[in-house]
């Protein structure tokens, strides 16, 4: 028994500093690190939504290939919008960029309007593979799915560290009956990690899901209408202004 709770220990310090080391590398890269979290059926039946994919981060000159999984996100076309996008590789090279398509879609990214070949520069990793199976854990990515629409809420860090206090306390007293006080002087480090790790992680899930907003105009003599663009063609010396978002403080702490 001691062997299986030493095991299970071991087990358990593993996956907090593995979550650490994500939540660390994502805020520090602004990517995805080490884990990224697959948000649709596009890679389909390989990669299926909610799956949780080992990525393995890439220096600028590391080579990659057709038929290489990469995590990429461009800059300035139509995909920007999306976020980290992991598809696959099935044409192009590093000089003229590559494209890019999803197993399940019919169209490769690159068929869509105002979207350009991926350059090197934008892939910042490719999956993890172990001979010709992508290492994945199945279904581990729902809760960073299901709390994506309430992560700017201030109730939802006190609320996940209030449910895992009273977790903690409710196992240390089964554990702990009987046996001397001493035991429970660790109880406020295991919060404090535990709510270290917490904030850590949806920090670092906020940071990368961030996307910049993309103002599309174009500067000639004559006022019209720019398709896709909320604004339009400028005269040369006209201004123009738009709402982009309302910032609030809901926090707690000023």
């Amino acid at each position: 028994m001691r062997t299986l709770s030493r095991i299970g220990n071991f087990l358990f310090y593993l996956l907090i500093f593995l979550i650490l080391i994500t939540c660390l590398g994502s805020v520090f890269l602004q990517r995805p690190f080490l884990f990224s979290v697959i948000r649709s059926n596009s890679m389909y039946p390989l990669l299926t939504r909610g799956d949780l994919v080992f990525v393995l981060p890439l220096s600028p000159t590391a080579s990659v290939k057709i038929g290489d999984i990469i995590l990429f996100k461009t800059e300035d076309d139509a995909l920007s919008a999306q976020g980290w996008i992991m598809h696959r590789i099935i044409a192009g090279d590093v000089e003229k960029g590559f494209i890019t398509k999803g197993d399940a879609n019919k169209n490769t990214d690159q068929d869509s309007r105002n979207t350009q070949a991926i350059k090197r520069e934008w892939v910042k990793a490719k999956t993890l593979t172990w001979g010709t199976h992508v290492l994945k854990c199945p279904l581990l990515g729902y809760p960073s799915l299901w709390t994506a629409k309430y992560r700017q809420s201030p109730y939802l860090l006190p609320g996940f560290a209030l449910l895992l206090t009273v977790v903690l306390i409710t196992t240390d007293g089964q554990k702990n009956k009987g046996k001397s006080k001493k035991s429970k002087l660790d109880l406020p480090l295991i919060y404090i990690g535990s709510g270290l790790v917490i904030s850590l992680l949806l920090l670092a899930s906020m940071l990368t899901t961030s996307q910049k907003i993309n103002l599309e105009y174009e500067v000639a003599n004559q006022q019209g209408i720019l398709q896709g663009s909320a604004i339009g063609i400028l005269q040369k010396g006209e201004t123009a202004e738009r709402f982009l978002a309302e910032l609030k403080n809901k926090s707690f702490c000023p």
